[in-house]
């Protein structure tokens, strides 16, 4: 039996959206002691998440420092870096959900059924997006 080799021509098109939350209005309406419980419990969780990035695969701490580097500088920001590179607003879109997916999971396995997941593009591709990025001029080692 042959294992199937997929490409990005074989995946669906992006079709969800990424927003921002602001949760300030919320935060003003709990009092000082429910918003440093709040504030306390959301630290503490992210401080114990990282865990998860060593527990889900070999490369998901290094995909954790990569886009969180990328990204760093404000989405607008590599967004238009991205774009004087010459790629493409669906490759933007793919690349922005692929990096949605990898925070959301800990890594670039699914949380469940072990199964790993890959960006909708090429290696090449995601070289591109990666020094077109401000921080790859800074972190390039």
């Amino acid at each position: 039996m042959q294992a199937a080799v997929h490409t990005p021509k074989d995946f669906v098109e992006i079709t969800s959206d990424i927003h921002k939350i602001d949760a300030k209005k919320a935060v003003s309406q709990l009092e000082d002691k429910e918003a440093n419980y709040a504030y306390y419990m959301a630290q503490a969780s992210w401080q114990g998440s990282k865990i998860c990035w060593f527990q889900r695969s070999y490369e998901s701490p290094a995909l954790f420092v990569l886009l969180k580097l990328m990204f760093s500088e404000g989405c607008e920001s590599l967004k238009a870096k991205v774009s004087a590179a010459g790629l493409t607003d669906d490759q933007w879109k793919q690349m922005t959900a692929y990096s949605a997916c990898v925070f959301n999971n800990c890594g670039n396995f699914r949380s469940f059924g072990d199964t790993k997941f890959v960006p909708e593009f090429d290696q090449e591709t995601f070289s591109k997006i990666v020094k077109a990025s401000g921080a790859y001029s800074t972190h390039k080692e």
